[in-house]
């Protein structure tokens, strides 16, 4: 199997996820989130099958490209997290933080600062740092998700699977507003 084809694999099963996400979204607004979470995986499972060609979908994916690891593993985390598997939640100060560091970061990749630090996602000896430095976080955080976010991105990026660039594989920019949404939510108490 060629890269191209591993890069739609790849693609196919964070669509289904993120569409399984979005279906247990909604499935659950009618019945619990146990019985919900396989239904909406297998509807999500089965609109990413069925419906590839399909350019509603093919949008979808299109609009979240590079959908990377984040996105996928981040909804599944959300979601077995309403099953009762249980993960520490992200602290005010850490959605600050990031927050702050990746406003700074994507202002610098639209050139309105001398350093660009996306161009630092495509060299070998920084993204291990990265790695290690994001492992070292999460052991001392117990936020397990990040170390998993960080080595399965790193995995995609040296098997060339998806972007060429390690920060697509872990960050997405949909994740700020979210981000902002949760931290205003714990702000007032929600």
């Amino acid at each position: 199997m060629g890269a191209g084809a591993m890069n739609e694999r790849l693609t196919d099963v964070s669509l289904a996820l993120i569409l399984g996400w979005l279906c247990w979204g909604l499935v659950s607004l009618f019945v619990g989130g146990a019985l919900g979470l396989p239904v909406g995986l297998v509807l999500g499972a089965g609109a990413a099958i069925l419906l590839r060609q399909n350019m509603v979908v093919r949008g979808l994916a299109a609009l979240l490209e590079p959908i990377g690891i984040v996105l996928p593993l981040l909804m599944l985390r959300h979601m077995l997290g309403a099953v009762g598997v249980s993960f520490a939640p992200f602290g005010a100060l850490e959605l600050f933080a990031f927050i702050l560091f990746y406003s700074a970061f994507l202002i610098c990749t639209f050139e309105l600062m001398p350093f660009d630090p996306y161009r630092v996602g495509y060299r070998a000896l920084p993204v291990g740092g990265m790695v290690l430095a994001l492992c070292a976080y999460a052991a001392l955080s117990g936020h397990g998700i990040i170390a998993v976010i960080a080595v399965a991105g790193q995995a995609a990026w040296v098997l060339r699977i998806g972007s060429s660039n390690y920060f697509d594989h872990i960050l997405h920019v949909s994740l700020l507003p979210v981000a902002v949404v949760v931290l205003i939510a714990r702000m007032i108490g929600l």
